[in-house]
């Protein structure tokens, strides 16, 4: 197959539709850049191959977002698992690894050349007293791009770890994507109760496996104080005060949001749900299935309910990834 076809076929994949909705605007323009890079078809790519694109003209020579190249290693992550899938290379873990241990590289790469433009879309930014959320995924994805590029300027997050300033943006562009687009609800009228619909019910089901480490949950208070100050100082949000009292009230709670053995019960009921065509777009539907499953899993149900979900509560579920009026 030539890269079209394969980036096609690709699109028409479970593990595509897991990507957020930025990832997956990006994924066509990623795809075809990464794989025409070099010349000749996947199955005589090596590992090395991928630090080598990721490094050269493909960092350099494109006038493309921050969050393009944020978004490249998740697609790629996808990608690879899903090229060995298809057979048309071996050993994606191997690929995937050194794409991980790239990106660092990569960004550092792409920003340089990117430093002038910002520049001047800074003095354009410093004249907008207020922004208004658009409604559609692509608007809101690019208003979350610009937070994301404000946020980048402050010292707390530009000396951040690599790796932490990866979770960061990973939590604010799954968090604002949750509350716009999810939720459907602009910063204006963000507050406690739709922070913890958003983080407690929804954020975990919607990270990728990898993402899912307590490094991340760690930067969640830290990530969230700084979008909602951030926010305020812009003028879209009005009710900095009470956010970050409900931040720090949750701390604890927000910093120990995952658990294994609940995200693997989360996982199989989800595919029990998919197996038995279960829209979980409905919540009655998700409700009566639920209930269905842990008739039939007493055990298991019961000791993850009893620990992890406050009476009243259930997940929430989504047919894919971020920014799925859903975001990742």
């Amino acid at each position: 197959m030539d890269p079209q076809e394969i980036i096609g076929k690709f699109q028409q994949s479970s593990l595509f539709q897991k990507l957020s909705d930025n990832q997956q605007k990006f994924t066509e323009q990623v795809l075809t850049a990464f794989l025409t890079a070099k010349n000749s078809t996947l199955a005589n790519w090596q590992p090395k191959d991928v630090a080598t694109i990721l490094t050269g003209r493909f960092a350099t020579d494109q006038d493309e977002p921050h969050n393009y190249y944020v978004a490249t290693t998740p697609i790629l992550t996808s990608f690879f698992k899903f090229a060995e899938a298809e057979a048309l290379l071996d050993d994606s873990q191997a690929f995937i690894k050194v794409a991980k241990d790239t990106r660092s590289d990569m960004l550092a790469l792409s920003s340089q050349k990117t430093d002038t433009a910002k520049k001047i879309s800074d003095k354009k930014t410093k004249a907008v007293k207020a922004e208004v959320v658009a409604e559609t995924p692509e608007a809101v994805g690019d208003q979350i791009d610009r937070w994301l590029d404000d946020l980048h300027k402050l010292p707390v997050v530009g000396n951040l770890t690599d790796t932490d300033r990866h979770y960061f943006d990973v939590i604010i562009d799954a968090a604002s994507e949750l509350m716009v687009l999810g939720l459907k609800r602009e910063p204006e009228t963000w507050d406690g109760e739709l922070f913890a619909e958003a983080m407690f019910r929804r954020f975990v089901p919607i990270l990728e496996s990898d993402e899912k480490d307590q490094a991340l949950f760690d930067q969640i208070p830290f990530a969230l104080s700084e979008l909602v100050k951030h926010l305020s100082s812009i003028k879209v949000l009005s009710n900095e005060q009470d956010l970050l009292e409900w931040i720090r009230k949750h701390h604890d709670a927000l910093v120990h949001l995952y658990d294994q053995n609940f995200d693997d019960f989360y996982t199989n009921l989800t595919r029990a749900m998919r197996i038995a065509g279960v829209d979980t777009t409905k919540r009655a539907q998700v409700n009566a299935f639920t209930q269905f499953y842990l008739s039939q899993n007493k055990q298991e149900g019961q000791a993850l309910y009893t620990s992890k979900i406050k009476p009243g509560q259930q997940p929430a579920f989504r047919k894919k990834g971020r920014r799925k009026k859903k975001r990742h």
